[in-house]
């Protein structure tokens, strides 16, 4: 079917009372009603119509090339060569390019290799063509599994197979003291999937049962258990783990089965010397029946600790699978790694062939995250910034997601205590003295940078259990190789040139950035010492000292926003030819680097007001200081209203959109002049939105005001009460628009938050810096000392303060005791 006259296809079921592709009604964010055609969906494809059925394509040779892997295009040009040729001269029309990567597409996807189910329809404005993937046959999903060697989290189940029990993760603060009534959360493997290790952990666990039982009937056969032999027959069936929790299994079973009543008597016998055998060798164990005083009791504690909810019993013993079922999101991964084998979607959005890919957004499942997570009612906004919705967001979203929105309300949450300190010394201020509260800001300062250093070295711990829970612990060595990636540049000369000279532009704009400030500054304290005379901008061209006084403030935030500017658009292009392996490897290398730049842009204006304005130009007692906090104070509400203001722009925009194609289907008669029916679809509706632009800026504006919050608190601490406030907001607010605004991201795997963890060590060096700075060079009475005092107190105390912080990071290893236990066990049953 060519692809202009794809009109609908296999939706049309659905309609018939099908099941894959079920459909209801309901209303979008803008309140238009939409048919719900996502259910079963797993990816939508976006692809372009040609809009002139004669327009050449341009170098269609090349673009092959680009969009599809080398198992593609062998086949493909044996199956049709005069397609080839044609795009070899590169004499054919737009419209029959498309219409052959259409097809192809379509033999792709549903080909042996990969199985999927297909959909299509035409988009709201007829210019488009939504394709439907989904994954559903087990068969296949299993095929496609052991294909690209895909981890999957092992069953709790499994563990009490071979003898162990499931590790936990640390119970949580909440937990330990009652007020969190959740049990502690299991931290089982996650394995590569493999069909014939599944089959095998099945097999040898039916071979397992069968051994265990003949053991307790030649046992049973000659048991006294005042027969020393008999005692040592027990000691090698203990000491094996998985064969012992098959025995014992067995056993409970058969004390509680009324068909061996007649032998009941010694089963609980050899029940008992198994289990007092087991106890001499554990500590623990004995213990707990140690203080047992009846018999029965101890039985009852015995058979407990193998019996079911604590071990399985001896059906789900013989049932248990080594691997948990596949999840929503690993599909969502299986798909996108299969497709990653035959395609380059990148490149396939960057030659116009598809609009956009993303995973469809399921009604059922938003509406439960929009319940409490990306709510926006008052009750919501106030919550606490807990993990309660963490592995929620998780599942639906992917790691990347999560972590950002872990992270964010990790550093939410230490913000509560800064803040209630700094409400307390805005109080003191009406009611102590000006050497007192000068007293209580440095106080204040010197607990936010021990603040600070504690946030980022326990985040790094949180990050590891995170990781552990999430499947994500050495990720970036199993993560997807990007397309583009170049095997034999690795290391290449031209590579560490393309690498070197990203570097090296940070430097020149850096260096620019400084440069042009200092030489505004100059100017401007040149002009403002003789008013009346004209400075020369250009040979030939001057303005009078006064205007130039004026124009050189303006003109120092004017360079720093257009090096910002160009530095988003060069950088990008610089980082995609630095030959990164993973997305990840990209991503730390944009994100070190741009932060660098980003330091420059955000923090000069206030670092100038701090430091050097007194010098330059002079300030009129405390004047400087008073208009650093009115600054501070502006930046974070402006910070928040920024937030507010792009969210309600990406409403607007995706209101203009729908509104636009709306009128255009009226227009053309809607359905069949229907109008009870909805003129559109939920899948339809989504491919209007927004995507999603990445992480990085988001991060971005948490780690400066982080910076902000560590390094000028001295100066200004009711920052830490408003930042505070700003998270809990932005928070709530980014959720929503997570799920009612954008697109549903492509759901990426990451092993912590990457680059970032330095970033935040960087800001804690700097704030120890600069808070210690700011006290003596700028605050009474240490700022009227002699200079070289000043120096003296400042590297000595300079020093103290990075020692404090060195010290609070290493005092908090990144692994945690349990973690190290719970790695342990895994790989042990691994």
């Amino acid at each position: 079917i060519p692809l202009a006259m794809a009109e609908q296809s296999l939706l049309s079921d659905a309609e018939r009372g099908g099941t894959r592709f079920r459909t209801s009604t309901h209303k979008t964010i803008l309140g238009t009603e939409v048919t719900d055609d996502a259910h079963g969906v797993h990816y939508v494809m976006v692809f372009k119509r040609a809009e002139n059925a004669t327009d050449l394509m341009q170098a269609p040779a090349d673009i092959l090339q680009e969009c599809f892997t080398t198992r593609v295009l062998e086949p493909w040009s044996l199956d049709d060569p005069a397609f080839f040729d044609g795009a070899q001269f590169g004499n054919m029309t737009r419209a029959q390019f498309l219409d052959k990567i259409w097809e192809r597409i379509l033999t792709i996807l549903t080909g042996k290799g990969c199985g999927f189910e297909l959909g299509y329809k035409p988009g709201i404005s007829g210019d488009h063509t939504l394709l439907y993937i989904s994954l559903v046959n087990p068969e296949t999903i299993n095929m496609l599994a052991d294909r690209v060697g895909m981890k999957i989290r092992v069953t709790k189940g499994s563990y009490n197979v071979k003898g162990m029990s499931c590790p936990k993760m640390a119970r949580s603060l909440g937990q330990r003291l009652g007020f969190n009534k959740t049990p502690q959360k299991y931290a089982p493997a996650y394995l590569k999937y493999h069909s014939a290790r599944k089959d095998q952990f099945k097999a040898a666990t039916r071979d397992r049962v069968v051994r265990a039982e003949s053991e307790i009937e030649a046992l049973v056969k000659v048991w006294d258990k005042n027969d020393l032999e008999c005692q040592a027959k027990i000691r090698p069936l203990m000491r094996l783990e998985d064969l012992r929790a098959a025995v014992m299994v067995i056993l409970v079973s058969r004390m509680s089965d009324k068909s061996y009543d007649t032998e009941k008597a010694t089963y609980e016998e050899l029940f008992t010397a198994m289990n007092e055998c087991l106890e001499t060798t554990n500590v623990d164990l004995e213990f707990k029946v140690s203080h047992l005083r009846s018999p029965e009791e101890r039985m009852q504690a015995r058979k407990a600790r193998w019996s079911p909810p604590i071990f399985l019993s001896l059906d789900d013993y013989l049932c248990t699978d080594l691997f948990e079922d596949f999840t929503h999101l690993d599909l969502l991964r299986l798909i996108k790694r299969r497709l990653a084998q035959f395609m380059d979607i990148n490149a396939l959005e960057r030659f116009g062939i598809i609009e956009t890919f993303f995973p469809a957004h399921h009604k059922s499942k938003v509406d439960v995250l929009c319940q409490e997570w990306a709510s926006l009612s008052p009750s919501n906004l106030v919550q606490w910034p807990g993990h309660q919705h963490g592995d929620m967001v998780r599942d639906y979203f992917g790691e990347e997601i999560a972590f950002f929105f872990d992270w964010l309300s990790y550093m939410t949450r230490m913000l509560v205590f800064p803040a209630l300190l700094s409400l307390i010394n805005l109080l003191s201020d009406f009611v102590l003295d000006d050497p007192s509260q000068r007293k209580m800001r440095v106080g204040f300062s010197v607990m936010m940078i021990g603040w600070v250093a504690y946030l980022t070295a326990s985040y790094d711990q949180v990050t590891t259990s995170r990781n552990i829970a999430w499947g994500m612990l050495g990720y970036g060595d199993e993560a997807m190789t990007r397309a583009s990636y170049q095997p034999n540049l690795r290391g290449s000369f031209k590579e560490s040139a393309i690498r070197t000279a990203h570097w090296a532009l940070v430097f020149l704009f850096v260096t620019e950035t400084i440069w042009a400030a200092g030489a505004i500054t100059t100017a401007r304290h040149d002009a403002r010492d003789s008013p009346t005379g004209r400075y020369e901008l250009l040979p030939g061209l001057s303005i009078a000292n006064s205007a130039a006084a004026k124009f050189g403030c303006m003109a120092v935030t004017l360079n720093i926003k257009l090096m910002d500017l160009v530095w988003g658009v060069i950088s990008p292009k610089v980082a995609d030819l630095e030959n990164w392996r993973t997305d990840q490897d990209l991503k730390n290398s944009q994100v070190t680097k741009s932060f660098m730049v980003k330091c420059i842009v955000y923090y000069y204006p206030f670092f100038y007001l701090a430091f050097f304005r007194d010098f330059v130009e002079g300030c009129n007692g405390d004047e400087c200081m008073h208009e650093l906090k009115m600054n501070l104070a502006v930046f974070i509400i402006t910070h928040i209203v920024t937030v507010v203001v792009n969210v309600l722009m990406q409403v607007a925009k995706t209101w203009y959109v729908e509104y636009t194609l709306l009128q255009k289907v009226r227009v053309r008669g809607g359905d069949k002049g229907d109008t009870t029916k909805p003129l559109f679809s939920y899948v339809q509706a989504q491919a209007c939105r927004p995507a999603y632009a990445g992480d990085t800026g988001d991060y971005m504006e948490l780690s400066i005001t982080l910076g902000f919050i560590s390094m000028f608190s001295v100066v200004f601490p009711f920052l830490a009460f408003l930042a505070f406030v700003s998270n809990m907001l932005e928070m709530r607010i980014l959720a929503f628009r997570m799920c009612r605004v954008l697109q549903r991201p492509l759901p990426r795997g990451q092993e912590g938050i990457g680059a970032w963890l330095s970033v935040m060590r960087f800001l804690t060096y700097l704030s120890a810096i600069t808070a210690v700075g700011l006290c003596i060079f700028e605050l009474r009475p240490l700022k009227d000392w002699p200079m070289q005092k000043k120096l003296a107190a400042f590297i000595i105390t300079e020093h103290g303060m990075l020692v404090l912080t060195h010290l609070v990071e290493k005092a908090i290893p990144s692994k945690s005791v349990n973690d190290e236990k719970i790695t342990e066990k895994n790989t042990e049953a691994a």
